[in-house]
């Protein structure tokens, strides 16, 4: 348990040398709300202590957007996942699961807040809701942390009207 918590944080130092003034991001849905956060819990399903390597966002029959531009290199149905897309980014790829509808395919380019799918309950899932997760280099990250600093580096970078 502690490597991994030590890897995550690893992780996080060095996406941030990653982050460049080129890095656009959007929410995949809006508003953020959580069911079940980043990090150990109790599996809502098998009652068991996991690693929740992403976030759980409720949400109701809604549109699934990208939250970068990239390319889609892994999309269909999973056991837990259920239907799900997977968005390479370069070193950080994006995770949707449990959607109902897939509207993008393999080998795809999308751009930022393209829709590529719709929410839903497909695989092991026990209500309605996104299942988003961001890996770096392979490992995952606390995805809300991510979406935090490179927005954050948006509005600081942004062009500021001075008059």
């Amino acid at each position: 348990m502690k490597s991994k918590l030590i890897l995550t944080f690893c992780c996080m130092a060095f996406f941030s040398q990653w982050l460049s003034a080129q890095v656009i991001i959007t929410l995949p849905i809006a508003p953020l709300l959580v069911s079940s956060g980043y990090g150990y819990r109790i599996h809502p399903i098998s009652k068991k202590i996991d690693q929740h390597t992403g976030v759980d966002l409720p949400v109701h029959s809604g549109m699934i957007k990208s939250m970068m531009s990239g390319k889609v290199i892994g999309c269909g149905y999973h056991a837990l996942l259920g239907n799900y897309v997977r968005i390479s980014h370069g070193q950080i790829e994006s995770i949707y699961g449990h959607l109902s509808r897939i509207l993008v395919n393999m080998g795809q380019d999308v751009e930022t807040g393209q829709c590529i799918g719709f929410s839903g309950q497909s695989g092991s899932a026990t209500g309605e809701h996104l299942h988003f997760a961001i890996t770096y280099r392979g490992m995952p990250i606390h995805p809300l942390r991510f979406i935090t600093e490179v927005m954050q580096k948006q509005l600081l970078l942004a062009p500021h009207d001075h008059e």
